[in-house]
């Protein structure tokens, strides 16, 4: 039997001989009515604020899973972009030593290249002092002929300086270093 607090206030009981007081126990079912609507009323806010509980739980569930397959998703794209990373770092790498090797080629190369002009330099210079030093001679000893023939024809005067092989050597060091000079300046 469902008791209601309408029931409960409408309930009549048979009069009897020495029974309880009618007024005392209208009274006292008065207050067990009164309770009892309170009872229900607090059961169904009870009912009201489960469902809204069991609604924010299965929202926060959902948030939840959202969130879990966004973190997994997070991850694997984390995993993938690293993996993609170390690969073009793989990459930038072997091409910066390709073009490392490429460079130091070239730049050996260029080295063989610039020594061999050096070493042609250096015997077209040692080529060029020959010449000069032998039309150095060559001068010097027409020079010398020209002083004895005219020695010769006049007698009473004497040269009063001849070049002298050291001479010959310190003009010939001096055009060296000219050379050198403007070498280096080109």
């Amino acid at each position: 039997m469902a008791l209601n607090p309408i029931d409960i206030r409408h309930q009549q009981f048979k009069k009897a001989l020495r029974g309880f007081d009618a007024v005392e126990v209208e009274h006292y079912l008065n207050q067990v009515a009164d309770r009892m609507e309170e009872v229900l009323q607090e059961h169904e806010e009870l009912k009201i604020s489960q469902r809204e509980l069991k609604a924010k739980l299965s929202s926060y569930t959902d948030t939840e899973t959202a969130i879990s397959e966004t973190m997994v998703a997070a991850q694997k794209n984390a995993e993938k972009t690293v993996e993609n990373a170390n690969k073009e770092a793989g990459l930038i790498i072997k091409q910066a030593r390709s073009d490392a090797d490429r460079i130091i080629k070239q730049a050996s190369d260029r080295a063989v290249k610039i020594r061999q002009y050096i070493h042609e330099l250096e015997m077209e210079k040692t080529s060029l002092v020959g010449e000069i030093r032998s039309i150095i001679n060559a001068h010097t000893q027409l020079i010398e002929q020209i002083v004895r023939e005219s020695e010769k024809e006049t007698p009473e005067i004497t040269p009063r300086s001849k070049i002298s092989d050291d001479d010959i050597d310190k003009i010939a060091e001096e055009y060296e270093v000219r050379s050198e000079a403007e070498n280096q300046q080109d």
